[in-house]
């Protein structure tokens, strides 16, 4: 089992809905730990959300304020099989898993920020970028410490 899938979703070439794929380009490689760049999610993503412990999802959110940043937490929302429009979103996602596998991560969240520019061109706004470290950063930190808990439950007496 993984201990975590991040997925890094937006278009690089949109200007600032490359946010996703620029934050997965920067975390470090880990054990564990799946990084995945998309457009969007589709609901062949259910297989390998499926597979982990934790779901990070990465994007641009245009109700924020541009370079605001935020991490929330996502519950899956059930959906009907028929359902599955041109996108799914995060919630949907972990639904759909769920439905179809009978399991889920037992944490998902969702990080992001406001975007300024979603323009043809490769190139985040400035207020954007700078974002980048700090949504980085706190996702490793979030995969140490999952990778730390997990060490834990591995050298736990079976009970």
């Amino acid at each position: 089992m993984l201990s975590a899938v991040v997925f890094g979703i937006g278009n690089p070439l949109r200007g600032d809905d490359g946010l996703g794929w620029q934050v997965v380009d920067r975390l470090a490689a880990r054990p564990g730990v799946e990084a995945v760049t998309c457009i969007q999610l589709v609901p062949e993503h259910t297989d390998l959300v499926r597979q982990a412990r934790r779901v990070l999802f990465v994007d641009i959110d245009q109700r924020l304020a541009p370079g605001v940043s935020r991490f929330v937490f996502v519950r899956p929302v059930e959906s009907r099989p028929g359902a599955i429009g041109h996108q799914l979103g995060p919630a949907e996602l972990l639904g759909f898993t769920r439905l179809y596998f009978g399991t889920a991560p037992s944490a998902a969240w969702l990080s992001g920020t406001g975007g300024l520019d979603l323009d043809v061109g490769e190139r985040l706004t400035d207020l954007v970028a700078a974002a980048v470290p700090g949504i980085t950063a706190q996702i490793e930190r979030m995969l140490t410490y999952w990778a730390q808990c997990d060490a834990l439950d591995r050298s736990a007496p079976a009970r």
